[in-house]
């Protein structure tokens, strides 16, 4: 008798160590899979926001130019806004200070287009863009203004654009 309740005691047990592994196990493989999936979510979001606000802010370009009759960069006094304020660091734009010289600089060209606020993408760097339209006093061809995003990895990778997201705004005053 004896004997018998030893066995299913050692069976019992063997089952309560042995089902709780069994889990632990299971959802060792299911986590991160459902993990990995909300992540690729949230970056596709993300995605999407930037191709939302891209547009709207090359709209809000494109009246301010009609509205004073002058291409971005005479707007703005400066054919490379982006370089001069010292955002092409070849860091993360998502880390900077309020102080930093590529936020105040990049505020202050923001600002001379009408807007309040340094307009900042879903990774939380700031929108970027570079007046090229009749730098140097012509109209080259090919030469147009662009807005863009460091995009996920916050780096603007200075004409690379590896995962920077980009829109070009259309001529104003050049064909």
């Amino acid at each position: 008798m004896l004997d018998q309740l030893a066995n299913y005691l050692q069976a019992l047990w063997a089952y309560v160590l042995r089902e709780p592994l069994k889990v632990l196990l299971v959802l060792g493989l299911v986590v991160p899979v459902v993990l990995i999936g909300v992540n690729n979510l949230r970056e596709s979001s993300r995605q999407r926001a930037v191709e939302t606000e891209l547009p709207q802010l090359v709209e809000r370009i494109k009246k301010a130019r009609v509205g004073s009759n002058l291409v971005l960069g005479e707007m703005t006094g400066d054919f490379y806004s982006d370089g001069n304020a010292k955002c092409r660091k070849g860091q993360s734009l998502r880390s900077l200070a309020d102080d930093d010289a590529c936020i105040v600089g990049m505020t202050a060209q923001w600002q001379k287009l009408g807007f309040e606020d340094l307009p900042r993408d879903p990774w939380g760097s700031p929108y970027l863009f570079d007046e090229n339209e009749m730098e140097g006093g012509g109209c080259e061809a090919g030469r147009y203004d662009v807005v863009f995003s460091a995009g996920p990895n916050g780096i603007d990778e200075a004409d690379v654009w590896n995962d920077d997201v980009h829109m070009l705004v259309p001529p104003f005053k050049c064909p």
